[in-house]
């Protein structure tokens, strides 16, 4: 008989992986928000990290591309405990989140029991996770997250089902042009996200540890296909400061990537830089298959370019007293 050979999943501490919550484990979330949004059934996108809630701050924003929901996460390093449930309620109440997530290593059953009782007595429309987070590796692997459900709506798998099962048209074109792409960004560049992705666009961090800035794939209403740094913070001011500074490296970066289109945006609260082409959803596999090679090379392009130029307006605004991310 043919001997298979298999190993054995460990647990790693968790501090080893990720040491401080609010400078290791936070940015790395929201740079991963896919491998959350895969537990949850959702397609998360990043609105910003230590987001200004009265004298408080929550960890991450984010946003349901599918639903539009408003989605609240609470990050917590450790065990379940009262005062994080208490921020927990405060700040989604402050942001006015339909969907809220509190993350951490281990639920208390007191705690697991308060948000059932919340998702019970709440209006359906405002959903509470439980979500609990291990570090694990099989053998010399390099660790890896786990997250594990620990508290959810009753409807949620119904929920999660129907919406996978609901697709249009246009969502199914989206998922073939995606997994492709995102598979090849795993298993050649050995990024951690995932493959399945049924709206047009496609949102990735910027490669620095902040929320402020990404980048992001997608198609327009007007046929183009957009690579974009997105400069996103919560804070419209900021984001206009941040954006004028990196302008005054243009020339530098347009070097590198060639000639872009700078949006500063006045009337609305983010700006970006974007490169473009003509680019359709609908058009010929060979086409798509060109689309594609295009926003792999973009997207990691303008990791390689703009990391240091980010990195260098943020050390600006922050001597400057700018808050960017809350």
């Amino acid at each position: 008989m043919t001997q298979i050979r298999i190993g054995s999943i460990e647990k790693v501490p968790i501090t080893s992986v990720w040491p401080h919550e609010a400078n290791d484990f936070t940015p790395w979330l929201a740079e991963n928000l896919t491998l959350l949004g895969n537990e949850l059934g959702m397609e998360l996108e990043l609105e910003g990290m230590e987001v200004p809630v009265g004298n408080f701050s929550l960890d991450i924003l984010a946003r349901d591309a599918n639903s539009e929901a408003v989605v609240a996460i609470e990050n917590q390093i450790a065990n379940t405990d009262h005062t994080h449930l208490g921020q927990l309620l405060t700040y989604s109440a402050g942001k006015n989140a339909s969907v809220v997530v509190w993350i951490a290593t281990e639920f208390r059953d007191e705690h697991r029991a308060a948000l059932d009782w919340l998702n019970e007595g709440t209006k359906d429309s405002l959903s509470f996770f439980g979500i609990e987070i291990d570090a694990v590796r099989i053998g010399d692997s390099l660790p890896a997250p786990l997250f594990r459900l620990a508290a959810a709506p009753n409807t949620w798998s119904k929920d999660v089902a129907e919406s996978q099962a609901e697709l249009t048209p246009r969502q199914e074109s989206y998922i073939r042009f995606w997994r492709p792409l995102l598979e090849d960004l795993r298993s050649s560049r050995g990024w951690n996200i995932g493959t399945r992705n049924k709206a047009s666009s496609y949102n990735a961090g910027a490669g620095i540890n902040s929320g402020a800035f990404g980048r992001t794939m997608r198609f327009t209403w007007d046929e183009e296909a957009r690579v974009e740094l997105v400069i996103k913070s919560p804070e419209k001011l900021w984001n206009k400061a941040a954006f004028d500074l990196l302008q005054e490296s243009r020339s530098e970066i347009e070097e590198s990537l060639g000639p872009m289109t700078w949006e500063r945006l006045d009337d609305a609260k983010m700006s970006r830089v974007v490169v473009s082409r003509p680019g359709h959803i609908d058009a010929p596999e060979n086409e798509l298959d060109q689309i594609r090679i295009w926003m792999i090379d973009h997207l990691t392009r303008f990791r390689t370019t703009f990391g240091p130029y980010l990195e260098d307006v943020l050390e600006k605004m922050q001597e400057a007293g700018g808050q960017g991310e809350g």
